[in-house]
């Protein structure tokens, strides 16, 4: 479709419309004279920079700048408005030098990189060159569904927020024939909601809020390199802080709550009680709950659910009002609860490596099946290649011209049913072909007829599915000789393809469907991923993960293929502890193609939701700047924060954690030269638990 074919209005955007030609013309006013902000119209600035939700460009309930972060830049103000006054007057030119060194400047006052008020405060001054998403993740969502479902769409997208802002808008000025952003300002938005909508079964409004979560950066960064490490010492929780960037990846769905609860299951309700609820019944619109209170039943449709999910997820606090609410909200809790294996399932996978870990294990291999007196050896894909095939499937199925992929899912599904029951018959008595000929046996890749022959011959599964889907394509009618550029092999035993054929087609009727399915992401997770030799795991992987979607030949052929795809919605997470000496075995071939995000020790004191030592934390770092070995960093090799989390409900107080996990794995620092000094064993043993 063309951007214009969308259902793109001005009517019910009007408020925020309006109120945005009234304020933003007011802020480039303002900041083109340079003024000082105490000079400023006091409401002019407020709505400038104080305000944080509700605000003209774009709300900003969470990763705003906090009072003491405002309070530093307006102290700062003179470094910060000589820029500010540069980007006002130059409404017809992007100086995207100049917001770099703006966003540098504003950093230095900040406790973490506040991207999206930042960019708040540059695209409220530039209405003509960057568009109101200032969220640079709901931005980079925005590029993939323009990219995936619009015509004319060529942008590249960049690891820069503002070049992609730039260009992005300018493609709505272009495709719209209307050069005033004014104008056409809610329109991107309205687009991401337009396809957000659409995809997440979640019908209801979205709040106009571009606020980040803590995971966004490293999110955004997966979506642009497809595979990245966490890495730090031990104890940083970098396989938990995998498993919640996996949460934020894999959308719920209906379809994913379906198959994450059962009829009969109980769970609490929204306020706590514990098995409060039985799940009654499970349908395509909504959930049914029961209580032993009542004999009335509740329903809790998806939506609804779903909304609630995310608003947990993101630390917000779901609506409990009447109605539904109280029982939407229950599912919702229960399902923000679950693992990410237990929750995605299909679409989740966490393995571990470790030094015997081979590519037979990882991506293709054979394994031996006994076959009677007989000991049948078959290659077969391993956890990667079944986890991308699974992923590639539902790429192709989730794009515009997807007639091909829906026929292939529904031969392969079909293939396998006919095998089975192939298999199953054969045993008893042999399957006739054409006279006393028939199949005898199911092999790894045929079906084997012609037992008295000298050499039996056979029927390729590879070579009968392209026949099946040749005459489901109405390339051939059925009972029809197969010609040869159909299959070669076919066409020389024409008799037998023909017969099964009919066979098949008498059993699986197909029937177009038009649907178009939903597109997925799928995440593998690989723990400890530098325990293996990554080199001879990954094997020919290593161009795969760099070039997407394009085919790479394995090793071991599968179905008569050595074809191998990583698909783009395919994202890979590995941990690493690089306090382990084998960090050394990743080479830089593989290196390049991982992005490398830093996972440190930080003191928890303020999370009210744990017992956290600090006082021993704090030790323990004292420990590392003062009898570090010169040979190491102390990022590398610190005690992470997980180590000093009292655990006394499930029987560890910090007196045994420092007992038995902190001081062994110092005094192992000791011995291996990390840590060094006369006294430094001393000052191990005489450590002591705060709390």
């Amino acid at each position: 479709m063309k951007l214009k074919d969308l259902p793109l209005i001005n009517e019910p955007w009007k408020p925020w419309k309006n109120f945005y030609k009234e304020q933003v013309p007011n802020f480039i006013a303002e900041s083109s004279t340079g003024k000082h902000y105490s000079e400023w119209n006091k409401d002019t600035f407020y709505e400038y920079f104080e305000r944080s939700a509700g605000q003209c460009v774009s709300s900003l309930r969470q990763g705003y700048f906090t009072k003491v972060e405002q309070d530093k830049i307006k102290k700062n103000w003179t470094k910060v408005m000589p820029l500010l006054q540069q980007i006002s007057n130059s409404q017809q030119q992007p100086l995207f030098e100049v917001y770099d060194e703006l966003r540098k400047v504003i950093r230095q006052y900040t406790a973490q990189d506040r991207r999206a008020a930042t960019f708040r405060l540059i695209a409220g001054l530039q209405p003509q060159l960057l568009c109101t998403v200032v969220n640079h993740g709901k931005l980079g969502e925005l590029h993939n569904f323009l990219k995936n479902n619009v015509e004319n769409y060529t942008f590249k997208w960049t690891d820069n927020w503002f070049k992609n802002s730039h260009g992005i808008l300018e493609f709505y000025k272009q495709e719209l024939g209307n050069s005033n952003s004014y104008d056409i300002m809610t329109f991107p938005w309205q687009t991401y909601l337009h396809f957000k909508n659409k995809n997440s079964d979640n019908q209801s409004s979205i709040e106009i809020d571009m606020s980040e979560n803590q995971y966004e950066e490293t999110i955004n960064l997966l979506h642009y390199k497809k595979q990245i490490i966490l890495q730090g010492p031990p104890g940083t929780g970098k396989t938990r802080e995998a498993k919640e960037i996996a949460k934020e990846l894999l959308q719920l769905t209906s379809d994913v709550i379906r198959g994450a609860i059962s009829v009969g299951e109980k769970i609490s309700n929204a306020s706590g009680a514990v098995d409060y609820y039985t799940i009654t019944s499970i349908t395509n619109d909504s959930v049914s709950l029961s209580s032993d209170r009542t004999t009335q039943d509740w329903s809790a449709p998806y939506t609804e659910i779903i909304e609630k999910y995310e608003q947990l997820k993101n630390g917000q606090i779901p609506a409990n009002q009447n109605g539904t609410h109280p029982y939407s909200l229950a599912i919702a809790k229960h399902l923000n609860q679950l693992t990410s294996e237990k929750l995605f399932d299909s679409q989740f996978k966490l393995i571990q490596f470790h030094p015997s870990y081979t590519y037979e294990d990882f991506v293709r291999g054979i394994v031996a099946e006994s076959k009677g007196d007989k000991i049948e050896y078959k290659n077969v894909n391993k956890t990667l290649g079944l986890f991308a095939k699974e992923a590639l499937e539902n790429y192709k199925l989730s794009r515009n011209n997807n007639h091909e992929a829906v026929i292939n899912r529904w031969v392969d599904e079909k293939f396998e049913e006919f095998k089975a029951d192939v298999e199953q018959r054969v045993e008893e008595k042999m399957l006739l072909l054409s006279g006393a000929i028939g199949i005898f046996q199911v092999e790894q890749d045929c079906f084997r007829y012609g037992v008295e022959w000298q050499v039996p011959s056979r029927i390729n599964f590879r070579d009968f599915k392209q026949i099946v889907k040749a005459v489901i394509d109405g390339h051939l009618a059925l009972g029809n000789p197969i010609p040869r550029h159909i299959s070669v092999h076919a066409y020389h035993r024409n008799t037998y393809y023909v017969s099964l054929l009919n066979d098949f087609f008498e059993k699986f009727e197909f029937k177009s469907i038009n649907s178009k399915e939903r597109e997925k992401n799928y995440v593998l997770i690989i723990d400890e991923i530098n325990r293996a030799n990554l080199s001879s795991v990954l094997g020919e992987l290593i161009y795969a993960l760099e070039y997407r979607g394009k085919e790479v030949n394995s090793m071991y052929k599968i179905e008569d293929s050595e074809q191998l795809v990583l698909p783009p919605n395919l994202y890979i997470i590995g941990t690493m502890n690089t306090a382990d000496r084998s960090v050394g075995h990743i080479d830089y071939a593989i290196r390049r193609r991982f992005a490398f995000v830093d996972i440190l020790p930080k003191d928890l004191s303020d999370d009210t939701s744990i017992k956290f030592d600090s006082k021993l934390f704090a030790d323990v770092a004292q420990l590392f700047d003062n009898y570090l070995s010169n040979e190491f960093e102390k990022k590398d090799v610190q005690l992470g924060h997980s180590y000093f989390i009292d655990k006394t409900e499930e029987g560890g107080t910090m007196a045994i954690r420092l007992e038995y996990e902190i001081k062994p794995i110092l005094l192992e620092y000791v011995k291996d030269g990390i840590l060094v000094g006369e006294n430094i064993k001393d000052e191990i043993l005489k450590l002591a638990a705060s709390i």
